[in-house]
């Protein structure tokens, strides 16, 4: 503590007396103000880097970051759970629209995810269609595949 302390004292000492030369080095005028304003952040920085190298304020830092990257971490994640929630219901209203422009009656369930790299990826969809022939079933199938890129493996068709 009594380091820190000289180390302190000292810090400020020498930030006063460079920044009292400096100021009487340069009179009136806008460089004047400058130099004002460098020599105060000069005291700032005196005062504050001693202070940040105290081990109780490292464990205060540490203990926060750890806090900060750990909601950074969750924020993250509950965007991407989100941006993928957003883009499968788009897919699966632009689905249900495009059924509906072709005479199916069809609702559309869309599942994302994200992968490792945080790129968003259709792990399914189910389509729910009623009252539909075979061939018909087959169409809504196959625009989905080429209008949405989604593979047919990864449907899945319920209903009658």
């Amino acid at each position: 503590m009594a380091a820190l302390f000289r180390q302190l004292l000292v810090n400020v000492a020498a930030a006063a007396i460079l920044g009292g030369i400096s100021l009487q080095a340069v009179k009136e005028g806008p460089l004047h103000e400058m130099v004002r304003v460098a020599a105060g952040l000069m005291m700032t920085l005196a005062l504050l880097v001693p202070l940040s190298r105290a081990p109780a304020v490292k464990m205060a830092f540490s203990s926060t970051l750890g806090e900060v990257q750990s909601a950074a971490a969750f924020a993250a994640l509950e965007n991407q759970r989100v941006a993928a929630s957003s883009v499968g219901n788009a897919i699966a209203v632009y689905i249900q629209d495009r059924a509906k422009e072709m005479g199916v009656k069809c609702s559309a369930s869309v599942h994302m995810e994200g992968d490792e790299n945080g790129m968003l990826v259709t792990r399914g969809v189910t389509l729910y269609i009623e009252g539909a022939s075979e061939e018909e079933r087959a169409a809504v199938c196959g625009m989905v595949a080429q209008e949405c890129g989604i593979p047919i493996y990864l449907l899945e068709v319920k209903g009658r």
